[in-house]
């Protein structure tokens, strides 16, 4: 599946056989540090964010064209900027509150189970003194 970047790239300027190829080696197959992936990902959305830039600034587009990718690039550099400043804390800082928020939302989901439970015995309870109740209005009659 192509990024919005890769979309783009491809949507603008034909790629060359040379552009084909693997913009970066690939690493051994062991595990990958998060300082590693978030390196990873600085670079490489740096380099197809100035990418894009040169080219919407070499291409044939008119300048309503332009005019209408220029806050979708602008977006794409202010998020590069937002990732530069990702590191291992802030992934584990991350991690710990998604965390925390599950904790918190199986404590509302275990005391709902509890009211639903507690609702469902109720309305068992009244189904049985209902059918009770018809049975001896029906004998009565």
């Amino acid at each position: 599946m192509l990024s919005d970047l890769d979309y783009l790239n491809d949507t603008l300027v034909p790629r060359t056989s040379a552009q084909t190829q693997p913009a970066r080696e690939t690493r051994g197959s062991g595990p990958v540090s998060a300082q590693d992936a978030v390196q990873s990902v600085n670079g490489d959305a740096m380099a197809a964010t100035d990418n894009l830039s040169s080219m919407l600034d070499q291409s044939n587009l008119s300048s309503s064209d332009r005019a209408l990718l220029a806050p979708l690039l602008a977006d794409l550099q202010s998020s590069n900027a937002e990732i530069e400043t990702l590191n291992e804390g802030d992934l584990d800082l991350t991690a710990a509150e998604l965390n925390a928020r599950l904790d918190k939302l199986n404590d509302v989901v275990d005391q709902l189970d509890g009211k639903l439970d507690s609702l469902l015995a109720s309305l068992d309870g009244m189904g049985d003194e209902l059918a009770q109740s018809l049975q001896r209005n029906q004998e009565n009659a």
